[in-house]
């Protein structure tokens, strides 16, 4: 699992520089549940950081970091 952490703490700090950068492929749907949601792959396996814009300005909140198939 040290390499997924790893994807996953890279992926977050690319997310922190600019979560709109197009090289990160981020894939956009709905869910009842939380609305608006964006899924970030992390490059290992099938590991997604799903996220959505924060409250203020420049911030984004992290839903969860999870192993799915889109």
């Amino acid at each position: 699992m040290s390499n997924v952490l790893a994807g996953v703490n890279r992926t977050l700090d690319r997310l922190a520089n600019d979560p709109y950068e197009p090289r990160l492929a981020t894939r956009s749907f709905v869910t009842e549940q939380y609305g608006g949601v964006r899924a970030t792959p992390v490059r290992v396996d099938t590991w997604y950081i799903l996220w959505q814009p924060g409250e203020s300005p420049r911030s984004i909140e992290i839903i969860l970091i999870h192993a799915i198939d889109l």
